[in-house]
């Protein structure tokens, strides 16, 4: 990413999840303060609680329960909340700590990087409310139709709007995403298909929407972005032509 932002000057860099189970929090804290500045201002900061055992056994780092996933989450995005916003951070969880970690300079971007907290279970939806600036989702993983998919998504959004404002938080201020790849939606199947799915999403609560570019992998041809003229007729055809009709 830094290397990215060295050769450009305008678009926005970021992850859509930096994986928990790669990384410290308090060193991606400051992985994200040097992003920050390399790009100018230009970075948003997303994680992740990363449930693959790929990941794992790529690493060595044992395979957590679902309940120790959660806590660690927790712990996670807790210390990455206090870093962006404070000079120094102590912080002592059951699962990650650190003393006195410094934050300095400051962000660029003010007051911090847009903070995306990836969640589709209450409990993550609960730190996403409390501790996010924006929200990002895969959609419903277990749904056999694109409408139950849409519909998950926007179960979702409610239980986030409802935990926001339990939160003393203004749910209508998040950013909304959704990357597509593991739902049936197939949006790249034809472009009265990515229009449906455009909408159906919207009409759920997202307001961000987030495409693999997989050029040459038919695995995924339905489900991303998977040549260059393609890409070229979604930025500068049919993405005009949703804005020009909102």
């Amino acid at each position: 990413l830094t290397a990215l932002a060295t050769q450009t000057e305008k678009i926005t860099i970021g992850t859509l999840v930096s994986s928990m189970t790669l990384r410290n929090p308090a060193i991606l804290a400051h992985m994200a303060l040097s992003a920050d500045h390399i790009s100018g201002g230009r970075f948003e900061f997303g994680v992740g609680a990363a449930g693959t055992r790929k990941c794992h056994e790529m690493t060595g780092v044992p395979h957590w329960e679902p309940r120790e996933r959660s806590e660690r989450y927790r712990e996670f995005v807790e210390i990455l909340h206090h870093m962006l916003n404070n000079e120094l951070t102590t912080y002592q969880g059951k699962y990650y700590c650190t003393h006195e970690a410094v934050m300095h300079p400051k962000f660029i971007k003010q007051p911090h990087p847009i903070f995306s907290v990836a969640a589709h279970g209450p409990k993550a939806l609960r730190l996403a409310a409390r501790y996010g600036d924006a929200w990002n989702t895969l959609g419903s993983l277990n749904a056999t139709t694109p409408k139950q998919s849409s519909d998950n998504v926007h179960q979702c959004y409610q239980m986030l709007c409802d935990y926001a404002s339990e939160a003393g938080r203004d749910p209508t201020q998040f950013g909304r995403t959704i990357l597509f790849g593991w739902t049936s939606d197939g949006p790249f199947r034809s472009t009265d298909a990515f229009y449906d799915t455009i909408g159906r999403y919207a009409e759920a609560g997202i307001n961000d929407f987030c495409f693999i570019y997989s050029p040459g992998i038919e695995l995924w041809k339905d489900q991303s972005i998977t040549s260059e003229n393609m890409l070229r007729k979604v930025a500068l055809d049919i993405i005009p032509d949703i804005q020009a009709r909102t």
